[in-house]
């Protein structure tokens, strides 16, 4: 059971994805300037800070009133006032970076194909270019907590990997998924190389924002690629924007990478005694004594153990032969296709996996754990009112209730900020959260009015 299509990806909307609950990966499958964009769960600008309206309690009692006498304008003007957040938004969950692997080849590739097997949880590209058949894998080990990439093929080849994470203006507006540029945030990058391991450390540069928060030097990061397999040479680089590998006469090549926040889940708030360099080499070399092929069939029967508890017919899948974005198109002009129904429903289930279990901590937000803008739309957050209950929707049904795990750790760790915001705001014991939060368990009411939803932790 597989997505394939017959060329790379043109946007990061047909990218396909990769992850292990905590890290993830979108695959372009290009065959030139390949692009292999990064997530870790935890990434976001901003910092944890008490938004509750001081005013909240003491206008309570007049708001209830005007609406008790019908006057909902009086009311909307007095909740905006006194009732929504200071500040009113939460920042954005941002992107690891990118890995992009760089090949040399003269000519034009043949015989294209780039896939997403469920079953196993690899994206495949495969083609043939130069008289060489070359195979690219890539998929998010649960039990390593990595990412690998391997890339094979018949005949010696050159290829430069390297590890980035540039702001783009440019990609941060195109494919119309943004309505304007509203990043308040910077970031400063270190890049190194050597001994057969590149990466960068780095740190959140948030601006001061009437709306988000205070500025400052806010999360800490780091990203770490190892070669841990390769039959040619390779040479280490780095330059101020970028840190990787020029390798040259190979045939195979695997690559593992990891990434790291100062992110402490138990207490929802950046933590200093974190370094997130020490965390991707402790990760780095707990994988070190498996062999590529270990780290493979490890990978494998861990995604099956989940996946593989569901099998969903709705008949002949007479069209697997077609490609997957074909397949779609015939059903917009009314052809039946129920295997691609089929797919679609394992699709959601493989999404859930990736992006809500161990060795993840917090539960898929509003993009699962995928995202390449760094001012997401929504901010990628949490929406509690309804989009992040949504996510879960097959966790029970389709037997994977172990990514609901994630999900009830985040709502009991929110009951604490959350008994502040009931006995500030309302005068109430219990505990209470409106209608979106980030992981520093922001509980009081965001964005406007309409945020005024305070059941929303039941």
């Amino acid at each position: 059971m597989e997505l394939w299509y017959q060329s790379p990806a043109q946007k990061w909307m047909a990218a396909l994805p990769v992850g292990n609950g905590r890290i993830g990966a979108m695959v372009y499958g290009d065959w030139l300037q390949e692009n292999i964009q990064l997530n870790e769960e935890s990434v976001w600008a901003g910092s944890k800070i008490n938004n509750n309206n001081p005013q909240a309690k003491a206008h309570l009692k007049e708001i209830q009133q005007a609406i008790f006498q019908g006057d909902y304008k009086k009311a909307h003007e007095l909740s905006d006032l006194y009732l929504v957040g200071t500040p009113r938004n939460v920042s954005s969950y941002q992107p690891l970076g990118n890995l992009f692997v760089h090949y040399h080849w003269k000519g034009q590739p043949t015989a294209y194909r780039r896939s997403l097997n469920l079953h196993n949880g690899i994206s495949t590209t495969a083609y043939t270019i130069d008289g060489n058949s070359v195979q690219q894998e890539v998929y998010a080990s649960a039990p390593q907590d990595l990412i690998v990439v391997s890339i094979t093929a018949d005949k010696a080849f050159d290829v430069d990997p390297f590890l980035s994470r540039q702001f783009d203006s440019v990609t941060e507006v195109k494919e119309k998924r943004k309505k304007v540029l509203g990043c308040i945030s910077n970031n400063s990058n270190q890049y190194q190389a050597g001994n057969k391991q590149a990466w960068y450390t780095g740190q959140i540069v948030d601006k001061e924002s009437a709306s988000q928060g205070p500025g400052g030097n806010h999360m800490r990061y780091a990203t770490v690629m190892k070669i841990i397999s390769i039959d040619g040479n390779s040479t280490a680089f780095k330059s101020h924007t970028s840190a990787g590998f020029k390798i040259r006469s190979a045939k195979k090549i695997v690559l593992v990478l990891t990434g790291a926040m100062d992110y402490n889940f138990e207490k929802l708030d950046l933590d200093k005694s974190i370094q997130p360099l020490s965390v991707c080499n402790k990760i780095i070399s707990t994988a070190a004594p498996y062999n590529a092929v270990a780290l493979h069939q490890l990978h494998v029967l861990d995604h099956q153990k989940f996946f593989d508890r569901v099998s969903f017919s709705l008949g002949d899948d007479d069209q697997q032969q077609l490609p997957t974005d074909q397949r779609l198109a015939r059903m917009k002009t009314g052809e039946t296709d129920n295997g691609l129904l089929a797919l679609y429903y394992q699709y959601g289930r493989y999404l859930l996996m990736g992006s809500s279990r161990k060795p993840g901590k917090l539960p898929a937000n509003l993009q699962g754990i995928w995202n390449d803008l760094y001012d997401a739309p929504w901010n990628a957050d949490f929406h509690t009112n309804i989009n992040l209950q949504m996510n879960y929707w097959p966790a029970e049904t389709g037997n994977l209730p172990e990514t609901a795990i994630p999900l009830s750790s985040f709502v009991n760790k929110l009951t604490v900020p959350g008994a502040v915001t009931a006995k500030e705001m309302y005068g109430a014991r219990g505990w209470t959260m409106h209608h979106l939060t980030d992981p520093f368990g922001r509980t009081g009411v965001m964005d406007g009015v309409w945020g005024i939803t305070p059941m929303d932790g039941s």
